[in-house]
């Protein structure tokens, strides 16, 4: 549980960007309030883990702190030193990875190297249109 909570507070913190309240404050308390729900989900899974006796306090301390730098370290090689570094030897690994005939016959996508935000925004606008064009049809009505 380390492991994925560190790994989702760093995409969450360092690439992914909410959809905005039109408040500055109001957008950092949310912020902030997702990071600490990640953290407290984290420290209950750890504590049920103590609670049902399935590990003692040392197993539980350790299998967190190893979980918590992996899932770190794993996000800084594949996502934040891609991103920033493209010619660095994770940024070519990255690069050979997503152009591999595999990766392209499966159309597997880095939608977070090219989009600020994964291109959710472009695709939610695609499927918005096509939405009221089949709905329109099926009122009978024309759109524009």
């Amino acid at each position: 549980m380390g492991y994925f909570s560190a790994f989702l507070i760093c995409h969450l913190y360092f690439r992914h960007r909410f959809a905005s309240s039109g408040s500055i404050v109001l957008d950092q308390l949310f912020r902030i309030a997702v990071h600490l729900g990640l953290a407290a989900w984290c420290a209950i899974v750890a504590y049920s883990r103590l609670a049902l006796l399935y590990h003692t306090p040392h197993q539980v301390k350790w299998g967190l702190g190893i979980g918590v730098v992996l899932g770190v370290s794993y996000y800084a090689c594949t996502e934040l030193l891609p991103a920033k570094l493209p010619d660095s030897m994770f940024g070519r690994i990255r690069f050979a990875i997503v152009n591999h005939p595999i990766s392209v016959w499966l159309q597997l996508r880095d939608g977070w190297g090219v989009w600020a935000d994964g291109g959710r925004e472009a695709e939610w606008k695609r499927w918005r249109t096509e939405w009221l064009k089949q709905h329109a049809r099926l009122a009978g009505k024309k759109t524009t």
